[in-house]
């Protein structure tokens, strides 16, 4: 008799947009209203080790959030985001594969947040890192949602990620007015899914 490994059943909402399109302001509010879900990022794994690189294994995550795209000593003259686009593109996908940053994140998910009743990934922008996410969540209970703020002069032109598309629900929400106008029209939007994937939790 052959063992079949059950996949984890807990939903996985993914955030897709380019910087500044209101990710993780979507992110935050769905994790504040929907009991259990957990927020992560792809990006956080990068983040850290990028840091250590450069010396700084003491600086969190978040450290250059409000300041990735100016000039910064601490990468020698890079900014933030070339640091990590660098780190990324240059040497840990060519070494460990395009999903590497995702089987970091099931890492992580599996370490620290097992208690989580569900996810949302509020910084999607590869394919393959988010199949890899897929291959060990249940597709049906996932969802994709690509935000869109072309009005708000928001594009991927500085960034490596872009629009993806994978086998599951998606949604496209704009996002071109103001924060509760945003957020308004995406709980909307997103609220017979969201309700959806926590009853089947």
């Amino acid at each position: 008799m052959t063992n079949v490994m059950r996949r984890d059943s807990r939903p996985v909402v993914f955030l897709n947009g380019p910087p500044q399109c209101g990710k993780d302001t979507l992110g935050e509010h769905i994790v504040q209203t929907c009991p259990g879900f957990r927020l992560v990022k792809f990006a956080e794994s990068l983040k850290v080790r990028t840091h250590a690189l450069y010396g700084r294994p003491d600086l969190p995550h978040d450290a250059f959030e409000k300041c990735k795209d100016e000039p910064n000593e601490i990468f020698l003259g890079l900014t933030p985001r070339r640091a990590y686009i660098r780190v990324s593109e240059g040497y840990l996908k060519p070494t460990h594969g395009e999903d590497v940053f995702g089987t970091f994140l099931l890492q992580k998910i599996a370490k620290e947040d097992s208690g989580a009743r569900a996810f949302v990934i509020s910084d999607s922008g590869f394919v393959p890192e988010a199949q890899c996410l897929l291959r060990h969540f249940n597709g049906d209970n996932c969802i994709l949602v690509r935000i869109h703020a072309e009005g708000r002069g928001c594009s991927f032109k500085n960034d490596s990620r872009g629009y993806i598309t994978l086998p599951i629900e998606s949604h496209d929400i704009m996002n071109n007015g103001s924060r509760e106008g945003f957020l308004s029209h995406a709980s909307g939007r997103l609220a017979r899914s969201l309700q959806q994937m926590i009853g089947g939790a």
